[in-house]
């Protein structure tokens, strides 16, 4: 907790999820207001539950050949970028392939933070440092939905909700790009110290 990595990841951990929560779950609500019959909206919405399984695969298997910070990256504009698609939604066919495209990059929020996280920090204590992160998970997909709503409510429209998930996604890469692996002789000691301590 005392390593500026921990709480970098945090904070992008919270704004990818901000997007996350945001888009989901005003997803049917948007298609109803873009003419897409509730069937099809329903539909897209299975599709993206299917993109985010598939995602898992793929995101996964680019963890075993490039950095952490770098696949998170990508899965953090992956997601920004797919957000402005939804813009081009007119018919029920644009709504399958691009509910299913942010379902692949869903996928890589299953996959990528749990990872990225134990790569920097080691496994000693993954349960608890992964207990400080999950709060600022909360927190973003909180926030991601009701920001969602506050925009429609006061414009009327989902259109300017989009540009906003894309701006937050775009930040979070930012912060990930300049995220560095905590030393580790500081992790090794508080790693040997919980030990003696549980000991």
């Amino acid at each position: 907790m005392r390593t500026p990595t921990l709480w970098m990841l945090a904070l992008a951990g919270g704004m990818v999820f901000f997007v996350h929560a945001g888009v989901t779950i005003h997803q049917a609500a948007f298609l109803h207001d873009r003419g897409i019959s509730p069937t099809g909206a329903a539909t897209a919405i299975v599709v993206l539950a299917v993109g985010a399984a598939g995602g898992s695969l793929v995101w996964g298997n680019l963890m075993d050949r490039f950095s952490g910070r770098f696949v998170y990256v990508l899965v953090a504009l992956w997601m920004g970028g797919v957000s402005m698609l939804f813009l081009t939604v007119n018919q029920v066919g644009v709504a399958l392939v691009v509910a299913g495209l942010f379902g692949v990059g869903l996928g890589g929020l299953l996959v990528v933070p749990p990872v990225v996280t134990a790569d920097y920090f080691g496994r000693a204590s993954l349960g608890s440092i992964r207990g400080v992160l999950e709060p600022f998970v909360g927190i973003g997909q909180a926030f991601g939905a009701l920001g969602a709503g506050i925009i429609f409510d006061v414009t009327d429209s989902y259109t300017a909700a989009f540009p906003t998930f894309t701006i937050v996604a775009a930040l979070a890469a930012a912060l990930l790009i300049f995220i560095r692996a905590p030393r580790k002789a500081a992790i090794a000691t508080d790693s040997i110290a919980g030990v003696e301590q549980a000991d």
